[in-house]
């Protein structure tokens, strides 16, 4: 089915917008309530104090219920997490009650309209929103100067193919980790990707042909799939060749977005936090002993983020440097961040979930968790998480992944590269420095992922090219580029032009 028309697509996207990340959008909204209100400095401070309390103390008891502690010690966290809470309810109703601009920040309605969202777009950008039903998929496609929805009947095996291809892109069971370059393995992932892109993306690729940017507002179990490595066709696999499918990542970069609302306040976002950085780079890059009870330390990814300091003219926190304090003192000098780390993935309880930072004198200071950085307001204008996971989590209904990248994006940061899964630490290296490569020469942050993982494919061993390598890494939020390509154009026509004045001077007879 396929239906076309702009009052269909205008009410098409007012149910899907009221079905994606509200919860992250009403947070964002009292954020910045408590920032613009006006309101006592007292205030402010009493609020941020209760809630850095009330994470702290959802943590100690998360552990304590882990730890299997005492039932006298888990009921006396509880108590004081009880009183911690009551204590910002009651603050809250006060700022509801006697303080109007606070109360009207908070619940603004989200006045985001189909057309303030294509105003945004340009010739060569389309955004696909979807929402997976009981038996259909429906996608929404916005151009320009047109919209139109598609509907898709749900393969009767719809969560086996999911779950399948989850599977044989991650290698999550032992015999494909073995050895991902069987043929059944490599027939496997060919289908299901095939079958994902029939799905997901044929119908409004067909009418995209000389689109080169697409813009994925996922649904439920889509925040899971990389759509730039599904396949436009079968091809030949009577071969194992991963480096020669017919992936979408040839044809179109792609950028992923929570929700069209969130989409243009990181587009705000990003116009607020330019010009606020002393520095161009900050990079974190940790250090593990043995002893530490992580899977390895990361020497590859501590060497990339010393090479992209002296890149960007920089700063490297390395080894012993890349504490979690030295991060809350200097982060918001920077308008790249970089954490070459670790990350832990708490399904259980999201908010535990976080990056480890090299450990430090003070037991259990080494963590940044996803509870820390709602309390935090960033200025960078892009977070690249290249610790495993960051981008994955506790899937929930009509709000999307409860990630580390969330919470990032809660904090203030308009554009995040994260991971999907757990790469190897050499590939993830050799992508992320293809990237940054890109995107000072100039590339939007879509286009320099594109192509550091095309070049990544290009040049790849067989043995190294299983998409698990090079496609877990996406971009997410605002993917405008840092850097102004005709600057560089113009110094490289001035080093150019200055050479050949030296030239002419020593051959001038």
């Amino acid at each position: 089915m396929q239906e076309k028309g702009q009052d269909i697509g205008a009410s098409t996207f007012r149910f899907m917008e009221k079905n994606k990340a509200t919860v992250l959008l009403q947070a964002m909204n009292e954020a910045d309530a408590l920032q613009f209100a006006n309101l006592p400095d007292s205030l402010i401070e009493q609020e941020k104090d209760l809630k850095i309390a009330i994470s702290f103390y959802q943590r100690q008891l998360n552990d304590a219920r882990l730890n299997e502690d005492t039932i006298t010690a888990i009921n006396e966290l509880e108590n004081t997490l009880f009183e911690n809470k009551e204590l910002y309810r009651r603050l809250i109703n006060n700022l509801e009650e006697n303080h109007p601009d606070y109360y009207n920040l908070k619940y603004q309605q989200n006045q985001t309209q189909l057309s303030d969202v294509q105003e945004q777009l340009n010739d060569q950008t389309a955004i696909l929103s979807y929402f997976v039903g009981d038996s259909s998929i429906y996608t929404l496609l916005t151009q320009k100067d047109n919209t139109q929805l598609f509907k898709t009947q749900k393969p009767a095996d719809w969560n086996t193919v999911i779950q399948n291809f989850r599977e044989v892109v991650t290698l999550s069971k032992p015999e494909m980790k073995a050895n991902p370059y069987t043929p059944k393995i490599f027939r496997q992932f060919v289908q299901h990707a095939h079958t994902l892109h029939n799905c997901l993306l044929n119908q409004p690729l067909e009418e995209l042909s000389h689109h080169t940017h697409l813009k994925i507002i996922p649904d439920g179990e889509l925040n899971y799939i990389p759509f730039e490595l599904l396949l436009t066709e079968m091809g030949d696999t009577a071969s194992v060749d991963y480096k020669n499918l017919a992936y979408v990542l040839k044809q179109q970069s792609v950028s992923y977005h929570y929700s069209a609302a969130l989409m243009m306040e990181q587009l705000e976002n990003n116009v607020k936090n330019e010009n606020q950085q002393t520095s161009k780079y900050g990079g974190y890059a940790a250090l593990y002993e043995k002893s530490d009870s992580l899977d390895e330390d990361l020497p590859t990814i501590r060497q990339l983020v010393q090479d992209m300091a002296l890149f960007f003219n920089g700063e490297a926190y390395s080894g012993n440097r890349a504490s979690k304090q030295h991060f809350l003192e200097d982060s918001l000098n920077y308008q790249i961040l970089q954490f070459g780390m670790h990350g832990k993935l708490d399904d259980r309880h999201p908010l535990n979930s976080h990056l480890v930072f090299t450990k430090d004198a003070i037991p259990g200071n080494s963590n940044l968790y996803a509870a820390d950085l709602y309390n935090m307001k960033l200025q960078t204008d892009l977070a690249v998480l290249s610790a495993c996971n960051t981008g994955t989590g506790l899937l929930q209904k009509g709000e999307g992944v409860m990630s580390l990248s969330r919470a990032f994006t809660y904090a203030g940061c308009p554009s995040l590269v994260m991971s999907l899964w757990s790469i190897p630490e050499h590939a993830s290296a050799n992508v992320l420095r293809g990237f940054f490569k890109n995107l000072k020469s100039g590339e939007s942050k879509d286009v320099a992922l594109q192509q550091a993982k095309l070049g990544y494919l290009n040049d790849a061993l067989i043995s190294e090219s299983h998409p698990v390598n090079w496609a877990g890494l996406i971009a997410t939020g605002n993917s405008d580029s840092l850097y102004s390509k005709t600057r560089w154009y113009w110094l490289g026509f001035a080093l150019v032009f200055i050479s050949g004045g030296v030239l002419f001077k020593f051959l001038k007879p």
